[in-house]
């Protein structure tokens, strides 16, 4: 959880899973120190939601759109979160390698 200017960003157990997978899985292909630049770079964009909720786009497949999911794209990653403009908060669903089925897991 970040408590940024703004809104609040959660992340769902299934996120915090998706994650730890993708930073363990580079990790023993690329290296640690390429896991621990990933995990950096996806925190502090999760972390620029709470300022900029609106900063992702809203994905091209219209199931996802229509169900109110925007997507920042860091790299070869995606992630998906939603925002919750009464309550102030966004929470991130999923994180996923751009080339797996995300639609299937949202």
């Amino acid at each position: 959880m970040c408590d940024d200017a703004g809104y609040i960003v959660l992340r769902t157990d299934t996120a915090d899973a998706q994650l730890a997978d993708i930073v363990s899985y580079v990790a023993e292909v690329a290296g640690k120190r390429s896991a621990f630049n990933l995990l950096d770079r996806l925190e502090e964009a999760c972390g620029s939601l709470g300022r900029f909720p609106r900063l992702g786009l809203v994905p091209r497949r219209r199931s996802l759109a229509r169900r109110g999911y925007r997507m920042l794209v860091v790299g070869d990653y995606l992630i998906f979160y939603k925002v919750y403009d009464a309550e102030r908060h966004i929470v991130v669903h999923g994180f996923f390698h751009g080339a797996r089925d995300y639609e299937a897991w949202l």
